[in-house]
């Protein structure tokens, strides 16, 4: 079963997913994403006693879990002007903003293609 949760999820589920990596018996933490048109909805998965592949529905999107692209982007309290770029989990890709130079959360890369290697994976 999928639970709702809201956009920042507080704590890490996981998910097993032995075709993908066979080498690997372990539960790696992963969200759930069901897609529209604009991503509407997000989903975080748990169970409670083993971690299955079959527990979203089928038009479900597995993707790594990783907490910092999931919060806004914070210009931080300094006054420098640096062009950065953040992982908007609502629109599900990478925008610009500015960085003042201090302070601020691990959502916040030096180009666009850094943000969307760590975040927009899918």
């Amino acid at each position: 079963m999928c639970l709702i949760h809201s956009l920042y999820l507080p704590y890490i589920h996981v998910l097993y997913v032995p075709h993908m990596f066979p080498f690997y018996a372990l539960c790696i933490p992963f969200i759930c994403l069901i897609h529209s048109l604009y991503m509407s909805y997000m989903f975080s998965l748990y169970v409670p006693s083993i971690c299955s592949l079959y527990t979203c529905p089928i038009s479900a999107l597995y993707v790594p879990y990783i907490s910092h692209c999931l919060v806004p982007a914070q210009t931080g309290p300094c006054r420098a002007s640096f062009p950065r770029w953040f992982y908007s989990a609502r629109d599900g890709s990478c925008r610009r903003f500015t960085y003042g130079g201090c302070q601020g959360n691990g959502n916040n890369y030096g180009s666009r293609e850094a943000c969307e290697e760590r975040c927009a994976r899918g």
